[in-house]
């Protein structure tokens, strides 16, 4: 049976994976006739589960966005959703990956450095990608369209954001087309941000937006959950530096 997840958007059985996790068989259950079908709390769990799920994206994926703006604050909160987020219908099999995942947000919640908040993040995207795996979820996202191409910084930005939010899709899916279409970008975006700001000094730091480049060519070559976790970690890592960097001088 083919299963179904959609982040943000649902698909046309957007139980299917609760029941997984929950024990049921959403095949057995959609043959049975509506006014046959089991008790209505068991629906009510199911789609208790479904909601926690996308709010575990949706807090995850802004989590992520907090640490790349350079915000450790909003990141900590965040985290802190996903930590405390529970499955209490799961069976015994599945609750290694959820509490797997509470902790990995755990660490991002505790983290004293946006450094440490980043790779904690992207060892994140890599525990939800082993959920997904275990349960066979065919994780169905809604596609971003990429910006338009355009010299002015606040564009390239958007450019820069769109391949993030491409590569931890790819991370966390799992997604092998998110994951390279998100590093094909990086790789080949222009990268003149330290050229356009008005901060003196600015080329000191000039690495952060150097190594995006290679980051994407790493990305294209990263092949396992944890290779593309080392990646999306570093890559985060860096967003999260040149951001302060611009902002606190």
């Amino acid at each position: 049976m083919e299963r179904a997840v959609t982040f943000p958007v649902r698909t046309a059985n957007p139980l299917v994976v609760c029941c997984v996790m929950l024990g049921c068989h959403i095949d057995a259950y959609d043959a049975i006739p509506a006014s046959a079908r089991p008790p209505d709390p068991l629906v009510v769990s199911l789609e208790a589960t479904e909601r926690r799920m996308h709010t575990r994206y949706g807090s995850a994926r802004s989590m992520v966005d907090a640490i790349a703006r350079s915000d450790l604050e909003g990141a900590h909160a965040k985290a802190h959703v996903v930590a405390v987020l529970n499955e209490p219908d799961a069976l015994p099999a599945w609750r290694p990956y959820i509490v797997a995942v509470q902790r990995a947000a755990q660490d991002v919640e505790h983290a004293g450095s946006l450094a440490t908040a980043a790779r904690a993040a992207a060892v994140l995207g890599m525990r939800c990608a082993g959920c997904h795996d275990a349960i066979q979820a065919q994780v169905a996202l809604a596609e971003e369209r990429r910006p338009s191409r355009d010299p002015k910084l606040s564009q390239e930005m958007l450019g820069h954001h769109w391949a993030e939010l491409e590569l931890w899709n790819g991370l966390m899916a799992p997604s092998n087309d998110h994951w390279r279409r998100g590093g094909a970008a990086l790789s080949e975006l222009p990268v003149d941000i330290v050229a356009q700001s008005q901060h003196a000094g600015i080329a000191d730091d000039v690495d952060d937006t150097a190594r995006v480049r290679a980051y994407g060519r790493r990305a294209l070559a990263a092949q396992t959950h944890g290779e593309r976790a080392d990646v999306y970690g570093d890559l985060l890592a860096a967003c999260a530096h040149c951001h302060q960097t611009l902002r606190d001088r």
